[in-house]
């Protein structure tokens, strides 16, 4: 500790933002937020992606300074910038949420994608949201899953809600197409493509569910199961 204390005092800016890192979480030194966000942010000041995406995040929490949005869209757009995976996932929830920035889906799904694309498991799953909500892309319920199932395959715990919810959506809109009188040609569009089998992580979620989404998810395996036994 001593040493990264005296590498951060001469200007190394990994060292700042470690010790940063390490105020944030009591981890050797006690837990204080602001001299978190004092040593983010020297390192931010000398271009460390890594501090930058750390501050805009302090600034959008209010995490040991004053909540700012302005400054947290700021630091997170130099983050995201230099292709900093939790500076884009940032900057996607600032425009998604219309913070410090007009809100703007596609914007939004945009910054979630650069961070998905360099297998952010964050980043999967908050492009995973976009396309089963279709906020910024078309809606695409395989694609929105196969985010998810990304994410949950690199142990992202809130992907493993989303996927099964996602399931249950995408069950009820076929449930809804069939007792219309829907066929094949219909319910198959090129957006309702059948859903694969759940997986063993899918089946085990339901403890962790609501009591109202284990209802869900039970309505979505009968008709799942009545799907795959029935053809149109």
């Amino acid at each position: 500790l001593k040493k990264l204390e005296s590498r951060a005092n001469r200007g190394d800016a990994a060292s700042q933002y470690d010790l940063g890192v390490r105020y944030s979480k009591g981890d050797g030194v006690p837990l204080e937020q602001e001299q978190a966000v004092a040593w983010y942010r020297k390192a931010a000041e000398q271009g460390l992606a890594e501090a930058q995406a750390a501050l805009g995040h302090c600034y959008a929490n209010g995490k040991g300074l004053a909540k700012d949005y302005n400054q947290a869209v700021l630091w997170s757009r130099k983050a995201a910038e230099q292709d900093n995976p939790r500076g884009q996932n940032n900057l996607g929830v600032c425009y998604e949420m219309g913070q410090g920035v007009a809100q703007d889906y596609r914007e939004s799904a945009k910054w979630y994608r650069k961070a998905a694309e360099q297998g952010d498991a964050r980043g999967q799953d908050c492009l995973g949201i976009c396309y089963v909500e279709g906020k910024g892309v078309a809606k695409n319920y395989v694609e929105g899953t196969q985010g998810f199932r990304k994410a949950l395959w690199q142990g992202y715990e809130p992907a493993r809600i989303n996927l099964v919810q996602a399931r249950a959506r995408q069950d009820a809109n076929w449930y809804k197409d069939v007792s219309q009188g829907g066929t094949s040609r219909t319910i198959q569009g090129p957006h309702q493509v059948a859903m694969p089998d759940p997986t063993s992580d899918e089946r085990a979620v339901g403890e962790s569910l609501s009591e109202e989404s284990r209802k869900i998810k039970i309505l979505s395996d009968i008709v799942s199961d009545y799907y795959r036994n029935h053809t149109y």
